[in-house]
């Protein structure tokens, strides 16, 4: 999932394999920690009860150069391609108009903020802000949890990150340009006021404010509120219960618990036919029983979990020690389900 975005000497280096020197390692933790309490210093509520957050800044932000041309050239293109594939006014409906087309997604457009991007000499948005903890570690942990009951369920959290308000200081640095409604040729300047998904701190942001939550949720929620803290990837609820008197329980007072924030659970999907009548959250099986968790493909029917193998880019095609080397790194597997296969390879 990562190798595309490393540079190749990276892919040689021993914390590539998860060997670290401890020195490095402390460096990290005492960064992860100062992060987390600089968080805990700026979070604040706003009057409507949503959470308002601070950028943490690992770089002096005034290191950051104008990239006005940049964002011009940027978002002239952006405007060629949009208008050359016929989606320039789904484009102009999304507010946070930077979007990644994705046909086998729920929504065809997701707005994504390139702050990567950077002008010579001077970092780009990303290098200044800390990334926070990497979460794909605890995907495994999740999904062996997901396996313990025999009631699975599924769950996401509607537009997470519109759901945090960022402070006022920080808004300016989450400013982009895009076309008037009214007047394609006139250019505006806008700003964020949420948390902006292709910002690299956004899913630390999330998570740390998810957990601030529920840390501090009423005592009358302590036990949803414990499930929640280790059932949650990023946006995603993955969890199960034994009885379905549990799951309703939980539906019921999660989305309660959740809601008081200005996070909205919905999608919900079991592997157990429910009463609708009892479950109206719960959305109704797919054709193919089919949908996916953390990468997994989960058949609700047989309630098998399945890794999703793609192989059809290589048909008609010789058969190849780097096409199988490509296939197999192309198998997300976080537990092992191809393991046995992987090491017999000769």
């Amino acid at each position: 999932m990562f190798v595309n975005d490393m540079c190749i000497s990276d892919l040689w280096k021993l914390d590539s394999l998860g060997i670290t020197d401890p020195v490095e390692t402390k460096t990290k933790l005492e960064t992860q920690k100062e992060t987390l309490n600089h968080f805990q210093k700026t979070i604040s509520v706003d009057i409507s009860g949503r959470y308002e957050v601070a950028l943490p800044w690992v770089l002096d932000n005034k290191l950051l150069s104008s990239d006005r041309k940049l964002a011009e050239n940027r978002l002239e293109s952006t405007k060629r391609k949009l208008i050359a594939t016929g989606k320039f006014e789904e484009y102009q409906d999304v507010l946070d108009l930077w979007p990644v087309i994705k046909e086998n997604s729920t929504s065809k457009i997701r707005p994504v903020f390139d702050a990567s991007a950077r002008t010579k000499g001077s970092p780009s948005l990303n290098d200044c802000l800390e990334k926070g903890p990497n979460f794909i570690e605890v995907i495994p942990t999740i999904l062996n949890r997901f396996r313990k009951y025999k009631i699975g369920v599924i769950s996401d959290i509607e537009k997470a990150f519109l759901q945090i308000g960022v402070r006022e200081q920080d808004r300016d640095f989450l400013r982009f340009m895009w076309y008037d409604r009214e007047n394609r040729d006139h250019i505006k300047i806008y700003r964020h006021h949420r948390v902006v998904f292709g910002v690299t701190s956004s899913p630390f942001l999330l998570g740390a404010t998810l957990n601030h939550h529920l840390d501090n949720a009423h005592r009358n929620f302590d036990n949803v509120a414990k499930i929640l803290r280790k059932s949650f990837y990023v946006d995603n609820c993955v969890t199960s219960f034994e009885t379905e008197e549990q799951l309703q329980k939980f539906i019921v007072e999660s989305k309660i618990l959740l809601s008081s924030a200005h996070f909205n659970l919905r999608g919900w999907q079991s592997n157990v036919l429910l009463n609708p009548e009892k479950f109206s959250e719960l959305k109704s099986q797919p054709d193919n029983f089919e949908t996916m968790v953390l990468g997994l493909i989960w058949n609700l029917k047989d309630d098998c979990l399945s890794c999703n193998i793609n192989c059809q880019k290589n048909e008609g095609k010789a058969i190849t020690k780097r096409s199988l080397l490509s296939i197999a790194n192309h198998i997300f597997d976080p537990i092992g389900f191809t393991a046995p296969v992987t090491l017999n390879q000769n």
